[in-house]
């Protein structure tokens, strides 16, 4: 069966291009701009970082937040950016080259208004910083520095530990370089298992799909199941003497199953219908009577209330028994 829905008509607008700032990358919706910058006090050839955060509601996913350069000023890395619970996070380094640095510039970020309709844009700083200079003892030059501006280097030895080994002590486990993975025995069984899984899972699918769409196969299948119960049930009656009971419940033992097996209401089950159907499978004629004598004992009893031995009630059991047998041997 298959369904289809309904249209959805959507109205889809250009972006205006009269107002789009220059550093405008796509994000729209409604967003706050904070930015944060620590320690407000460095020496030359210190880190310091700028944390800028964006939150509030729209696609984070076009969302890019300002960066710096590297500059006469400055020395900065990537950027670090993660999204965590609804807001966009980045901290990038920033490394001052020189003590003549009095703030951050500047940082500035664009998006477009979806409930005004036009661009909006958030700019924060200038954020005041301190740069030190480095004392004369601090005598290395910072790389990248255009002055000559350095780091601190420690005067101490350095110890090397205990736990730092250049000689390897012992070998470990040895094994072939050339021996391939697929050559291990125990990969080739989990390999053969995992295909054998894989299979069984893919037949059960299969199965499972049939079973669903096709009802007739799927009824065909259960006759078997529904028959063992109901000979189960008339096995109960007849240890209990209870003729009449007994006899209802081979009739519909009976009943069920043909309906079951030519997928048929159990109304619909007769005689003629099942030879009809069961000729065409090679079943015997003397089967085909066997059967209707059970059906006539069970309306004999079930409606004329006529009176049978437990002997015959066994027998019509076992008769019972072998004409299901006989239909679930042909009947294929």
């Amino acid at each position: 069966m298959q369904l289809t829905s309904t249209d959805l008509k959507m109205n889809i607008q250009a972006l205006p291009d009269e107002g789009k700032p220059n550093d405008f990358s796509g994000a729209i919706g409604q967003f706050d701009f904070d930015v944060q910058v620590s320690p407000p006090t460095v020496k030359v050839g210190d880190p310091l970082t700028v944390r800028l955060q964006i939150s509030g509601e729209g696609n984070l996913n076009n969302v890019q937040l300002p960066t710096i350069n590297d500059s006469q000023n400055f020395k900065t890395y990537e950027p670090q950016t993660k999204e965590e619970n609804g807001r966009i996070v980045s901290e990038q380094v920033y490394i001052p080259k020189n003590d003549k640095i009095n703030d951050i510039p500047i940082l500035a970020f664009s998006y477009f208004d979806v409930v005004k309709g036009a661009y909006a844009t958030i700019t924060k700083g200038p954020f005041p910083i301190k740069v030190e200079p480095l004392s004369e003892a601090e005598a290395l030059k910072v790389v990248g520095a255009q002055l000559p501006v350095s780091v601190v280097v420690s005067e101490s030895k350095e110890t090397l530990g205990q736990d730092i080994r250049f000689i390897k002590e012992h070998p470990g486990r040895w094994r072939k370089a050339a021996e391939p993975i697929f050559a291990n025995v125990f990969f080739v069984l989990g390999a053969i298992l995992y295909l054998i899984i894989w299979t069984a899972l893919l037949v059960t699918h299969f199965i499972q799909r049939r079973l669903k769409t096709d009802v007739k196969l799927a009824r065909r299948l259960q006759a078997p199941r529904y028959a063992r119960s109901g000979l189960q049930q008339a096995k109960i009656h007849l240890q209990k003497g209870e003729q009449k009971e007994f006899y209802d419940t081979i009739f519909k033992t009976l009943q069920n199953y043909f309906s079951h097996r030519l997928h048929v209401s159990m109304g619909a089950i007769t005689i003629d219908l099942i030879k009809q159907q069961g000729q065409a499978r090679a079943i015997k004629e003397e089967v085909f009577e066997g059967l209707r004598m059970i059906f006539n004992d069970c309306e004999m009893v079930r409606f004329a209330s006529t009176q049978t031995g437990r002997e015959k009630m066994q027998k019509s059991l076992q008769q019972t028994q072998e004409i299901i047998d006989h239909f679930e041997r042909r009947w294929r």
